[in-house]
């Protein structure tokens, strides 16, 4: 039996491009921003040069490219890669990212016919084709066995045109929180055509969530993101992107003070490495700390960690949590009210593709966590989930779709 989830959720699709810098078609001016990573402004530069020349393999492949690696409608790329599939002479990975976009148009029986044919003619991602038809294989049963979920948009009061992702609410949904990459915002444009991420903070009265509202001081023309936050939202964790400075990869602790975030300082010690720490939760009780991090010793990607306090008030030292990690990544974990349950999400097992939420329950008998559960679609889908915060009765969740 499944449990009915209202789901709410920070919507994530832009509907405009960039205008385009350049009025005649030049190809190579196309390739330079899909090298450079700027695949929003890509986009409408190789539609103008295959207006001119329509059975360009190059431009045909890159534009559905652009698609796959933005965060548009990534079964826009379908189209692209077809017509690329009936030319003469063709690049061998274009089966296999016709494959990929087949999966954002939800026809996983069409990928795995794809990857079948691409493995009789392989390119360099052969080894992966295997895991790859497995993996849609169940993802084909569970679109067939359906969670019972209920979605419900945030509205223009939360969301904008631009990316917004990683919502975290507080236990008694008063507050919510998230990452935005609007104009808006206090940083410039970036290399790939977004502006630097901001901490945006709403609150709710009972009826309805205010509108967004920039974290003030906690933000600056650098990245700030949200990555995590306390039951009662007196805190959150921001994790810091600061090339200028060398700051990149540790997780700060942010306090509330009023309307906003400010004053952020970096968590316990022994936390942040020189490696790459992303995001982290901590139990209602304070008594446990949770976190995802990319050092040396662990299984591979990043590994998600947790540490408890000793009678002493003292941090143990971080156990890395072998039952949850994959040699992929595991990241953004967090706690259930009780501390029973861990959510978190995977891009190293098997789901819909990219990442996945999952959840694992305490099991008081091993002292360990049990064996992830995948919770299922359509709250996982072909895109990457990573994040979910649920409010206390655990039938309520803020997600990004």
């Amino acid at each position: 039996m499944y449990v009915q989830l209202k789901i709410a959720f920070i919507v994530a699709f832009f509907m405009n491009y960039p205008l385009s810098w350049s009025q005649t078609p030049d190809p190579r001016f196309a390739d330079d921003l899909f090298k450079k990573g700027n695949f929003l402004a890509a986009i409408p530069e190789y539609k103008k040069h295959l207006k001119l020349e329509s059975k360009s393999e190059k431009a045909l492949t890159n534009l559905a490219l652009c698609y796959l690696n933005s965060n548009l409608d990534k079964s826009a790329a379908i189209k692209y890669l077809e017509r690329a599939k009936e030319l003469e002479k063709k690049d061998k990975e274009v089966l296999y990212y016709l494959a990929l976009a087949y999966t954002h148009g939800n026809n996983y029986s069409k990928a795995i016919e794809t990857l079948k044919e691409y493995q009789k003619e392989p390119g360099k991602h052969i080894e992966e084709i295997p895991n790859l038809i497995e993996n849609y294989t169940i993802a084909l049963d569970m679109i067939n066995k359906p969670i019972n979920v209920l979605f419900q948009n945030m509205g223009p009061y939360i969301n904008s045109e631009f990316p917004d992702y990683n919502p975290f609410v507080t236990k008694d949904e008063k507050t919510l929180v998230f990452t935005s990459r609007r104009k808006e915002g206090k940083g410039p444009m970036e290399f790939d055509g977004y502006y630097s991420s901001d901490v945006y903070v709403c609150s709710f009265d009972g009826l309805k969530f205010s509108g967004a509202k920039n974290s003030g001081s906690l933000n600056s023309i650098y990245d700030e993101q949200c990555v995590g936050i306390y039951d009662d939202g007196a805190k959150i964790f921001v994790y810091i992107d600061n090339f200028a400075t060398g700051e990149r990869g540790n997780i700060y602790e942010a306090e509330r003070k009023g309307p906003i975030y400010s004053k952020k300082k970096k968590i316990k010690e022994g936390v942040n490495t020189k490696y790459l720490e992303t995001s982290t939760s901590i139990s209602s009780d304070g008594t446990s700390f949770i976190y995802a991090s990319n050092r040396s010793g662990g299984f591979g990607g990043l590994d998600i960690y947790m540490t408890k306090q000793l009678p002493d008030g003292i941090w143990a030292t971080p156990q890395n949590l072998s039952t949850i990690n994959t040699p992929q990544n595991e990241d953004f974990p967090t706690l259930s009210p009780d501390g029973q349950t861990l959510y978190f999400c995977s891009n190293g097992r098997i789901g819909m593709g990219g990442f996945d939420l999952y959840k694992s329950k305490w099991d008081e008998e091993k002292m360990e966590w049990g064996h992830p559960e995948n919770l299922g679609y359509p709250l996982n889908t072909s895109y990457d989930e990573k994040t979910i915060s649920f409010a206390d009765d655990e039938k309520h969740a803020y997600i990004t779709a």
